[in-house]
């Protein structure tokens, strides 16, 4: 005698669509506290070589908002991370290349091509080098950015740089003007 397939209710299809979702939700949730607790303590703080002068805020005058005073030009934001299998001896030659390129004596292509040629030397295989600079970006002020040291954190590059650059001017909407700065090596 064969078994008759069961047939579900529209309640049953509903019941059992909102047990899978919370389950994968529940899942995603704890396999990511999984990770983070496994990949935390592995994390070490990473500072790039950060240009000589640093930001001052002055108190001469005030963004329109009142609430910020002017920026003098400087790095607003500067830090790499490094990730498998980066040493700390591959990561100090990577600093030393970014502090190159973000003074202007490299360009990107040339920052790209030697970082690619030092991993390939060393045997490791390069899937692909993203290099971008002097990318025109707004914040209403300078302590909006975003959290730029959990997107370094997060990824699973070789390599990774993030730098956010101001001349300390506005636009007409009181917005402050940056410069993106992101180099990553996967």
């Amino acid at each position: 005698m064969a078994d008759k397939p069961v047939k579900l209710t529209d309640r049953g299809k509903h019941t059992l669509i909102v047990v899978v979702t919370v389950t994968g939700c529940i899942l995603g949730i704890l396999f990511s506290f999984v990770l983070s607790v496994l990949h935390g303590p592995y994390q070490k703080d990473s500072f790039v070589l950060a240009d000589e002068t640093k930001r001052e805020k002055t108190a001469e005058t005030q963004h329109r908002t009142g609430t910020e005073k002017n920026l003098s030009p400087g790095w607003l934001y500067y830090m790499s991370a490094a990730g498998k299998p980066c040493s700390d001896e591959m990561k100090q030659y990577f600093d030393i290349l970014i502090n190159q390129w973000t003074k202007g004596k490299l360009t990107d292509d040339e920052l790209g091509e030697q970082m690619t040629v030092y991993l390939e030397k060393r045997n490791l295989p390069v899937s692909t080098a993203g290099i971008q600079s002097k990318s025109l970006c707004l914040f209403p002020s300078a302590d909006d950015l975003p959290d730029y040291t959990k997107m370094l954190n997060m990824g699973e590059n070789i390599y990774d740089f993030i730098g956010v650059y101001t001349e300390g001017q506005y636009d007409e909407e009181g917005r402050l003007l940056c410069y993106y700065w992101e180099a990553g090596v996967r």
